[in-house]
Formats: structure tokens, sequence, C-alpha cells
């Protein structure tokens, strides 16, 4: 595609993590976002700046890998949110599912909380 000169977008993005993500293989979806995306704004020229979906399927591997990791959950919410991206129904049902696992593991969303996103 690359090749081409078709820069990928969200979709191309939804379409390769998607499967990834279902499957919990989170290193496998945070590769794949790295090579196009860094803090959510498009590497490559032409390409378009993380949106809602793709932001969902990052969430999703998150929430379906073992172990949870908070720490890289807590990073991608305050890049939402610094970005400025809107959540929709699935990202808050990711959240509350990520949310209450760090409840359980008693992680505190210590840079989350400081900014008032979660009490």
């Amino acid at each position: 595609m690359m090749q081409d000169g078709v820069p990928p977008d969200n979709y191309t993005f939804v379409s390769a993590a998607l499967p990834l993500a279902r499957q919990g293989q989170l290193r496998a979806v945070l590769e794949i976002r790295n090579r196009l995306f860094e803090n959510g704004r498009a590497k490559i020229a032409g390409g378009v700046d993380m949106d809602t979906h793709a932001y969902n399927c990052v969430l999703l591997a998150i929430k379906v890998s073992r172990p949870i990791r908070l720490d890289i959950a807590e990073d991608v919410l305050l890049e939402m949110i610094q970005n400025e991206v809107e959540m929709d129904s699935h990202s808050q049902k990711h959240i509350h599912s990520i949310e209450k696992a760090a409840r359980r593991e008693g992680y505190l969303f210590s840079r989350l909380k400081q900014r008032h996103y979660f009490r």
C-alpha cells in the first residue's frame, strides 16, 4: 500500500489490528500503531491522526490482554484526552472494564486523577 504511494489511515490500522486486539495481542497492536502513529498523530505524510475507532481497538487489546497493562491504558487514555478524541459507547465500555481491573489490582491511575478524569 505504502509502496504504491497510498498512505495508511485509521481503517487500515483497525483492519490490521482488530483481529489481534480481539485475541489480546497487545504487543502486536502497539507495533502496528507505532509504525503508523506517534502520540496519536500520523507519522506518514498524507496520513490521518488516530480517531475514536483506532483508539477503541487499542483499548480492546488492553482490556483483553493478560496481564492487563494498566500503565499503557493510562498512557492511551491521556493521549486520547490530549488529542481531544471523542469517546463513544465502546470507549466507555472498554474503559469501565479497565477501571474495574485497576481497582482489583490497586492501580491508582495517578496521572488521570491529578487531572480529575477519575475519582
